[in-house]
């Protein structure tokens, strides 16, 4: 499972996402936050620099597949399928 960072407001964290980038899927884990990680933008944990740059920048479809038991626990109810900007 791969490990990304999001704005808790839309995606909360220790949330578990399914994320489509064209012909490529697969499953993530909300673990980190950031400055610059605010509204419909996620950053994607990769191993290296080479990689970071490979990946670059792009449109993905996030689905949450399971909320965090944060939002159960506090009663929030939201259902999201993110169009996640570059």
């Amino acid at each position: 499972m791969r490990i990304i960072a999001v704005d808790p407001d839309v995606i909360p964290l220790y949330s578990i996402v399914e994320i489509k980038a064209g012909e490529t899927t697969f499953t993530a884990i909300a673990l980190d936050t950031g400055s610059a990680i605010q509204g419909e933008i996620i950053d994607l944990l990769v191993t290296d620099k080479e990689t970071a740059y490979t990946w670059g920048r792009r449109k993905v479809k996030v689905r949450v597949v399971e909320w965090s038991q944060n939002v159960r626990q506090f009663g929030i109810n939201r259902k999201v399928s993110v169009g996640i900007a570059e």
